[in-house]
C-alpha cells in the first residue's frame, strides 16, 4: 500500500500529513483557513486519496506560510508514498468542468520541481482564502513532489 506521513514544524507553522494513495477519498483535514481545507478535501475526493492533514500557522499575520507549507508537506507525503514510482505514468493531465469554471492541471513527476501558473481571479479572496497564496501552495507542492505542475 502506498502510504506516508510527513511533518514540518517551523517558527510559523506546524503541519502533519498522512496520505494513502490507494484510498477512497476519505479526508480529515484541519487548517485555520476553511477554504483551504475545502480545496484539499475536494482534491482528495476526486483523486481518491485518503488524507489526514493537521495544520496550525500564523494566519493572524499572513496566510502565506501556512498555505505554502501545506503544499510542501502534501507534496513530500505524496512523493514518499509513491516511492520509486514503479507502475505509474510519469506524466498526466486532467480537465474538470464545474459550474461556470473550467480547471486544467498537468503533472510531470520528472524529479525537477517547477510551476507553470496561468490562473487569474476576479477577486482577491474566496471564503476567507487569499487567492494569491494558491500559487504559493502549488510552488510548495511542486517542490515537495519534485515534479512539474502546470495550472
Amino acid at each position: 500500500m502506498r502510504t506516508a506521513t510527513m511533518t514540518r514544524t517551523t517558527k510559523e507553522t506546524s503541519i502533519t500529513a498522512r496520505i494513502n494513495m490507494e484510498g477512497a477519498g476519505t479526508v480529515d483535514i484541519t487548517t485555520p483557513i476553511g477554504m483551504l481545507s475545502h480545496l484539499l478535501s475536494a482534491l482528495c475526493t476526486h483523486a481518491r486519496f485518503d488524507l489526514t492533514l493537521d495544520a496550525v500557522g500564523d494566519v493572524d499575520v499572513d496566510q502565506h506560510h501556512t498555505v505554502e507549507d501545506c503544499g510542501l508537506v502534501l507534496g513530500q507525503a505524496i512523493s514518499k508514498a509513491l516511492g520509486p514510482r514503479d507502475g505509474i505514468a510519469r506524466a498526466g493531465c486532467f480537465t474538470f468542468p464545474m459550474d461556470e469554471a473550467l480547471a486544467f492541471a498537468a503533472v510531470d513527476l520528472s524529479g525537477r520541481p517547477a510551476l507553470q501558473w496561468q490562473a487569474c481571479f476576479r477577486r482577491r479572496f474566496c471564503g476567507g482564502l487569499d487567492l494569491d497564496t494558491l500559487e504559493d501552495f502549488l510552488q510548495g507542492l511542486s517542490r515537495g513532489l519534485q515534479g512539474v505542475i502546470a495550472v
